[in-house]
């Protein structure tokens, strides 16, 4: 068929890209091992999984802030609880260090007042349009740590706000499900921030000290280091654990000994990113992803405010206190959500559950604010959200109907989460599982380069 000479090098390319299918084909399996790999919540540099990711850079000492909210936990465990050890932790750090120095979970916010970057990402500019700060989370903490009164709760002189077991569960949730949760998100942004950076040079762009670093400390911050995926840790990871268990929302294999949905499409995306952000060409895809990771993460504090607006509306006068300030640190978490698209449901919602006034909450009032029509403009489905009557049928919240629009957000969706490598099964295990066809060529042309 050849001439001898087209011959050879038509066996000789070949014969190179065999070589290099074969390359790509190992580093996707390596990554869906990793997906299905269950984590032991052991940091060990680059290898070390972290919720069953393993990331492609060091992320260890990112991870043990954890340890810091675990630490916290512990000093309220006392009779009256140690408020001044857990304050010095919260502002000093104690576990997680950062160039010699502890990073700390106050700097988490503290850094969105005076980081004009930061400023731009943009869930911090839904969270200050809502509270009219940048630092609201750090706000919030400080009344809750001294006992004080300010306009996130009167932790002072509140019936409600001074009760030890309230500020406990202010400072728990809050710190988790706003600070730190916020906090992850913004490694996220920097990670699509840098992939797109011309002025960088290129292993500063896709080299592990790259993107893809920025990536890994999503995940770190997001999972933590204690957390082996069952929602046994102390960092944002849990919440869509243990929501989705009393919403229903817990089909999925997150491969980790997880079940929640949202807890499974996100590590499936960061698997795609970590592949996607090592190589050029892929900013379209990164951005769906990313965008698709941000309306992933408004559910569980939208099911955390139902769950306990309705617990709150029902609950006994003893135990109100606590009710109310579980329901009152996730629908702060999701307040900037709603408001973003209905300023008005926003504003009946937190009349309901601040900790400004001891009333019990009007569980209709919040159950409607999240209707069918602002949740798909806040970018996710009544599927998403799932039913509380799931397991407590007294609530009568049952799976909505989404619009004819369905859902649609400016700064993300979950029509952003891929189709290209949806599970075909049908059994709702992996929506969004493996790596997409633009990652995949990624991983070729990277082993085509090498060869």
């Amino acid at each position: 068929m050849f001439p001898t000479g087209q011959r050879d090098l038509h066996d000789g390319n070949m014969t190179r890209f065999t070589a290099a299918l074969t390359v790509a084909l190992l580093l996707v399996v390596a990554v869906r091992g990793e997906e299905d790999a269950g984590g032991e919540g052991d940091v060990s540099g680059p290898s070390g999984t972290l919720a069953g990711y393993n990331p492609a850079s060091d992320v260890e000492q990112h991870a043990r802030i954890d340890m810091d909210i675990r630490d916290i936990e512990a000093a309220h465990a006392s009779d009256p609880p140690d408020y001044v050890t857990s304050k010095g932790i919260y502002t000093n750090g104690k576990n997680s260090d950062s160039n010699g120095e502890f990073r700390t979970i106050q700097g988490f916010s503290k850094d969105y007042a005076t980081n004009t970057d930061y400023q731009t990402e943009p869930f911090a500019i839904l969270a200050n349009n809502f509270w009219g700060a940048w630092d609201y989370g750090d706000q919030h903490l400080i009344a809750a740590f001294d006992g004080t009164d300010n306009s996130y709760g009167n932790y002072a002189t509140g019936a409600l706000g001074s009760d030890d077991g309230a500020r406990k569960q202010i400072i728990k949730k809050v710190i988790k499900f706003q600070v730190v949760m916020q906090f992850a998100l913004h490694e996220l942004e920097a990670g699509l921030k840098k992939y797109n950076d011309e002025s960088l040079p290129t292993a500063s762009r896709y080299g592990i000290g790259g993107a893809v670093h920025a990536l890994d400390e999503w995940w770190a911050f997001y999972a933590g280091s204690l957390e082996a995926g069952t929602a046994n840790g102390f960092g944002p990871y849990i919440l869509a654990e243990k929501r989705s268990k009393n919403f229903g929302t817990n089909t999925c294999n997150v491969g980790n000994g997880g079940v929640s949905c949202v807890n499974k499409h996100l590590i499936d995306r960061t698997n795609n990113l970590k592949v996607l952000m090592q190589s050029e060409g892929n900013s379209a895809e990164i951005l769906k992803d990313v965008k698709c990771m941000r309306a992933l993460l408004k559910v569980g504090p939208i099911q955390g405010c139902l769950e306990y607006a309705y617990k709150s509306s029902v609950a006994s006068a003893a135990d109100l206190p606590v009710q109310k300030a579980e329901g009152w640190a996730f629908c702060g978490a999701a307040l900037p959500f709603l408001h973003e698209v209905d300023q008005t449901a926003a504003a009946s919602v937190k009349a309901e559950m601040t900790f400004t006034n001891d009333n019990a909450p009007t569980w209709a009032t919040v159950r409607d604010a999240f209707s069918p029509a602002n949740l798909n403009k806040m970018g996710v489905t009544c599927a998403d959200i799932g039913s509380y009557a799931t397991t407590n049928a007294g609530s009568q919240h049952t799976v909505c109907t989404d619009t004819s629009d369905g859902p649609s957000n400016a700064h993300g969706s979950v029509s952003d989460c891929s189709s290209t490598d949806v599970d075909a099964s049908g059994d709702g295990s992996s929506l969004h599982s493996g790596l997409s066809a633009v990652a995949f060529a990624s991983v070729l042309a990277a082993a085509l380069a090498a060869m």
